[in-house]
């Protein structure tokens, strides 16, 4: 396959775009996936310390 030098040069920056865009990409998507789980832990810690404060105060109307 014979290309012209601007063909060449048009490949080359398109491949090397394409290339920085998935990097892009993939550090975003890392970045994201670890604040969702933590993000997520920290919910799980809320509703969970909220359920024991409820528990408590039911438990000591009841008593």
């Amino acid at each position: 396959m014979n290309l012209t030098l601007p063909a060449r040069i048009s490949l080359m920056a398109f491949v090397v775009a394409g290339a920085g865009i998935f990097a892009v990409a993939f550090i975003g998507y890392n970045d994201a996936s670890g604040l969702l789980r933590q993000q997520s832990i920290d919910r799980v810690a809320v509703d969970l310390l909220r359920l024991s404060m409820n528990s408590k105060k039911t438990l000591i109307e009841c008593a």
